[in-house]
């Protein structure tokens, strides 16, 4: 175990305490959330490495992050969260959970909305982004699920 632990991605709102599989603020997988002090720092990063992917994937359809300096001064000028383990791309999603229902001053905080997303309304555009988060992370499960799946099927002794 390393001397500086690996934080965390919980964001404070887990769903997986009710019962969901994803959880609606993390993104983990069920078992992440109830495993994640038992993980080894291999773990954990491949997590955080797999949730920064998909951030950058959903995201990246509406933003492109021109100037990571000043995205950055921006966030910590406003007290919001950066988690340190995703891209600046992925930062975008708690910059939008903190506006609550006004966009950010996107071009002076080195941030490019792309597709129309500086005009469409905040709450529905965070609540596509939430959704397509889910609908990715569930894609990502369910394709990992079904290579084990098949890989074990030839494994030796498998079938």
């Amino acid at each position: 175990m390393s001397a500086a632990r690996i934080g965390t991605p919980c964001i404070g709102t887990c769903s997986c305490t009710f019962g969901d599989a994803i959880c609606r603020g993390c993104k983990r997988y069920d078992t992440e959330v109830r495993d994640w002090n038992a993980q080894s720092d291999a773990e954990r990063q491949k997590t955080w490495a797999r949730l920064n992917g998909i951030r950058e994937k959903v995201l990246g359809a509406w933003f492109e992050v021109t100037d990571p300096e000043r995205l950055a001064q921006a966030m910590d000028a406003n007290a919001i969260r950066r988690q340190p383990n995703y891209s600046p791309l992925a930062w975008v999603e708690d910059l939008l959970r903190a506006c609550k229902t006004q966009h950010p001053p996107y071009e002076r905080i080195g941030v490019q909305p792309l597709n129309g997303a500086e005009k469409a309304d905040l709450v529905a555009l965070r609540a596509e982004i939430q959704d397509k988060l889910l609908a990715e992370t569930l894609i990502v499960r369910l394709t990992t699920a079904r290579r084990n799946a098949t890989q074990s099927e030839f494994a030796p002794g498998g079938m």
